[in-house]
This record gives structure tokens, sequence and C-alpha cells, in this order.
């Protein structure tokens, strides 16, 4: 199941914590890319019972962060950069 859609939602209509489908909408990837990521140790995310939720200005600062490293234009001009 793809959590993919065509709108993603503004940064700051988002809640401070996203769900793994939130956070699939706010970086626009789907269900197995999001899944990846949260296995990442560096990755930020906070366990909540038996899953996680992910800080959403914490998430922000480590695409920045990943961006700025492999100096991507193209995640930079996304982050609004």
């Amino acid at each position: 199941m793809s959590c993919i859609i065509s709108h993603a939602p503004s940064y700051e209509s988002l809640p401070d914590f996203l769900t793994h489908k939130e956070l699939c909408q706010y970086l626009r990837i789907g269900h197995n890319r999001a899944y990846a990521l949260s296995q990442r140790i560096d990755f930020p995310k906070v366990p909540f019972g038996n899953r996680y939720v992910f800080p959403k200005q914490q998430v922000k600062e480590w695409m920045e962060r990943q961006a700025e490293a492999h100096r991507n234009p193209k995640a930079l001009k996304a982050l609004g950069k």
C-alpha cells in the first residue's frame, strides 16, 4: 500500500509528531522507503507503544543535513532552502 499522495500537506499543517503515514506524505515517499528510513539509527524517531512517531522538526533538520551533505540542490529546493 502506497502512502504517496498528489498534494503533500504543508509543513505548518502537520502535527509535531508524525505517524508513518504522515511521514510518507511529508517526504512524498512510499511505505517501503519510509520503513527503511525508520530503521536507520541516525533517523529521528520516538518509540510510542509498538510503533514509532517522528518528531517533525528533527525530521526536517535531518533531511536538511542529508541534502547538504550530498549537495543535492533538488532536495534543498524541496525543503525551501
